[in-house]
């Protein structure tokens, strides 16, 4: 083989495979994935080298340069709590934060549905009639709803709330393999349930007890499910429209972040389901419980919000720091 020629032709690569090595302490999510496909490529010209010429010094170098390149893509070493910080302050605010057109507009369209569903079922008496027997539904407005958040111990109620809850979102969440398609059926389904029960409560004026009891949770619950929601819809729509990235590339960064949603989500669903728990259903006036659900959110939003627009500003994307697509091959 023309020796020289090679060296000409894949001089940059090398190059450039040394300077993110250089730098690995510093690196961005997408600089970890060119880290990764450039230590694939040069480990590939080391085995040519090796089969095709006897020149040592090449060999020495390339061999020396996927070896350093090797312990950068494996050899990460970051401290457990500059990773917890950087997910509290960055990963997930920042993730939550560009995908908010997504969770907002599915805010808006669940909302519009259950609106709609609530007034259609309070004011027509034949709707009401076709969902059950006049006493099943008596029965329901007039026990069965408040009952629900106090016929169990509130420690095992939010514990059974948290993964229910948990659970629907990552749901939701692993829908985003088939697109998102099935998405929109799961939120159409919640939405469904809550304007039925809500139009219920309404038409046998009850309505009061229905915010009382719904909004101390709800709205923290439903944004963690919106947001849940918005994320798996955005990674199904990145494998239909990649941008100017590479298929495969942009799917890997959009994982990572629906991953890091759903890690963030299982705190913010635990407080959810502490509030259920523990402020639903106590004996706090109305005001006092539907105040607790209002700082709540407003807590949350502000966070994704200030920590999110700070993090976009600094051009942070919230890919994780060090995190190859796919396993290193020599």
């Amino acid at each position: 083989m023309d020796i020289d020629a090679f060296v000409m032709a894949h001089r940059g690569t090398w190059d450039r495979l040394e300077h993110l090595i250089r730098r690995k302490g510093s690196l961005t999510g997408r600089e970890v994935d060119e880290l990764v496909d450039l230590y694939q490529r040069v480990a590939t010209h080391l085995s040519i080298v090796r089969s095709g010429s006897t020149d040592a010094v090449l060999v020495g170098r390339l061999s020396s340069l996927v070896a350093r390149a090797r312990s950068a893509v494996t050899g990460a070493h970051t401290p457990a709590w500059r990773e917890l910080a950087r997910f509290v302050t960055v990963t997930f605010p920042v993730v939550a934060y560009r995908a908010r057109w997504w969770w907002l507009a599915t805010a808006v369209g669940f909302c519009a549905v259950s609106a709609v569903l609530g007034f259609w079922v309070a004011g027509d008496p034949e709707v009401r009639a076709s969902l059950g027997p006049p006493e099943m539904i008596e029965q329901l407005v007039e026990h069965e709803f408040a009952d629900y958040y106090s016929e169990n111990p509130a420690a095992s109620f939010a514990g059974q709330v948290w993964v229910n809850n948990a659970w629907l979102s990552m749901q939701v969440i692993a829908f985003s393999i088939f697109l998102g398609l099935p998405i929109p059926w799961v939120l159409w389904m919640t939405a469904s349930n809550l304007g039925v029960s809500g139009g219920l409560m309404a038409a046998h004026g009850r309505l009061d007890i229905f915010f009382g009891l719904i909004t101390p949770h709800g709205l923290l619950e439903l944004t963690a499910v919106f947001l849940a929601a918005g994320a798996g819809m955005r990674l199904g729509w990145t494998a239909v429209d990649p941008g100017p990235r590479r298929r495969g590339e942009a799917l890997a960064e959009q994982g990572r972040a629906v991953m890091s949603v759903a890690l963030g989500l299982i705190v913010v669903l635990l407080v959810s389901g502490l509030i259920e728990a523990l402020v639903t259903p106590s004996s706090l006036p109305t005001w006092a419980r539907v105040a607790v659900g209002v700082v709540a959110e407003a807590a949350f939003l502000a966070y994704v919000f200030v920590y999110g627009r700070r993090a976009l500003r600094r051009q942070e994307t919230g890919d994780i720091e060090r995190a190859p697509d796919y396993a290193p091959a020599s």
